[in-house]
């Protein structure tokens, strides 16, 4: 048994090693913006129905200027589960490239992408609750979720929602500084002026408390 345990476990590298490896090149190429060497790496893999690999074949196309076929390998990879594209999806239906714009379908591939976690997708919820709906409290849920998981702009718009006394949100400024703050350093320029003006308004006790709040942050994230 233990024989027979051993040779499947290496019959299984053997397969997945040239996919692994074929992934590892995909992913260098894309990263180096080498898009076609990128895309002639994931497509066998794509083709032989990896999801990520599909994933990625979505992303290298829209790079190239192919939302019609980027769309087209997202939903590929969408419909075995994939949560970056199922996000990627809800982004194309949302702006309507390379398919005709349909918020219904967008909303729903979003929920599915967020419920895997995926925060794109948490953000695209929470806008769309706050400027469409006018529902804080449902923006500020995911918000919170995106958050969590440093997306800055998520840490923006929830930074900007605890320090707006119509926003329904429970007021928290310390807090608020924090998300700024953290938002400033993720490249969201409005943040830092936001960040900048709350703290003219900050008693020295709360920025203080908020400093430590960032610190506290930055060492378990």
């Amino acid at each position: 048994m233990r024989a027979f345990l051993l040779l499947l476990s290496l019959l299984f590298t053997f397969v997945a090693s040239p996919a692994l490896a074929g992934m590892e090149a995909g992913v260098l190429a894309f990263e180096n913006e080498d898009f076609d060497a990128a895309a002639k790496a994931f497509a066998p893999l794509a083709k032989a129905g990896n999801a990520k690999a599909m994933n990625y074949m979505g992303r290298v196309l829209e790079q190239q200027e192919k939302p019609a076929e980027a769309l087209a390998w997202y939903l590929k990879a969408a419909q075995k589960g994939n949560a970056e594209a199922q996000s990627a999806l809800g982004r194309l239906y949302d702006a309507g490239e390379g398919v005709e714009r349909d918020e219904e379908k967008a909303l729903s591939w979003y929920a599915k992408a967020a419920a895997q976690g995926d925060d794109d997708a948490q953000f695209a919820l929470g806008e769309h609750a706050e400027d469409d709906l006018n529902d804080n409290k449902q923006a500020q849920h995911w918000y919170e979720k995106a958050a969590a998981q440093g997306n800055a702009d998520a840490q923006y718009r929830l930074g900007l929602l605890l320090i707006n006394d119509e926003a329904g949100a429970v007021r928290d400024v310390p807090r608020a500084w924090v998300l700024l703050s953290l938002a400033a350093e993720g490249d969201i320029d409005e943040a830092v002026q936001a960040r900048d003006v709350l703290e003219l308004e900050m008693e020295p006790v709360e920025l203080r408390s908020a400093e430590k709040m960032l610190q506290a942050w930055k060492k378990s994230h």
